[in-house]
């Protein structure tokens, strides 16, 4: 079987890496904490004066390879390929 992952809040945590992010490179700007995100889409939960921030840590070069994993995440794509599966990365 070949199995697809996701990346983002699947197996790494994105939200963290997003705010860690935000932090660093907008410390004058409020960020929205996870818990009181509304929806699954950072895009859609900040107001559009913010979508040009937003762009900008999407863009950022080393984004995904910052990402934490989500504890378990490894283990499981290992269990997944030790019984057979093909796993990619999306």
């Amino acid at each position: 079987m070949i199995i697809l992952l996701d990346m983002d809040n699947v197996l790494c945590d994105f939200d963290k890496g997003f705010i860690r992010k935000w932090k660093k490179i907008f410390p004058e700007k409020n960020y929205i904490p996870y818990e009181k995100r509304k929806t699954f889409s950072v895009v859609q939960d900040y107001p559009e004066s913010e979508k040009n921030c937003i762009m900008r840590i999407f863009s950022e070069p080393d984004l995904f390879f910052s990402l934490k994993p989500i504890p378990g995440a490894i283990d499981a794509i290992h269990k997944l390929r030790e019984l057979g599966n093909e796993v990619f990365l999306c």
